[in-house]
């Protein structure tokens, strides 16, 4: 009968820890208990007034402000594109679809950037971008 070391009880472990972290990301963010729901607002960074048209570019849209922050982080990461922009969260209610948050890129505040540019070699990239024409 083998018996259970520190070390080998670690090494079992770290497979387990691994496995909760993929279904962690998998899985998404925790859900929130209902008695908060009930209270909670929107985050004071998410906007509900959609950017003036040509002001930003439409990137995604997320079923929540977590995974909206969360595709800013990927797809700030794989496309050096969006290096110079900010992340801005929109939350609009679509008929059919419901809440989302939309995600813009947006030039920082005296930041002079060609916008159709970044969407267009982000598009050439495999990107989705939308040169915010609705306002």
């Amino acid at each position: 009968m083998a018996s259970t070391t520190p070390a080998s009880t670690a090494m079992g472990s770290a497979p387990t820890r691994r496995k909760l972290v993929l279904q962690e990301l998998v899985a998404g963010p925790a859900p929130v208990p209902t008695s908060v729901v009930a209270k909670r607002t929107e985050p004071a960074n998410v906007s509900t007034r959609r950017p003036p048209p040509g002001t930003a570019i439409h990137l995604a849209s997320y079923k929540d402000i977590g995974w909206a922050r969360r595709g800013w982080k990927i797809l700030s990461a794989r496309y050096r594109e969006l290096t110079p922009l900010m992340p801005l969260y929109v939350a609009v209610d679509l008929p059919g679809k419901g809440h989302l948050v939309r995600l813009y890129g947006t030039a920082p505040a005296g930041g002079a950037v060609d916008l159709g540019g970044i969407c267009r070699e982000l598009k050439t990239a495999g990107a989705y971008c939308s040169l915010n024409p609705e306002g």
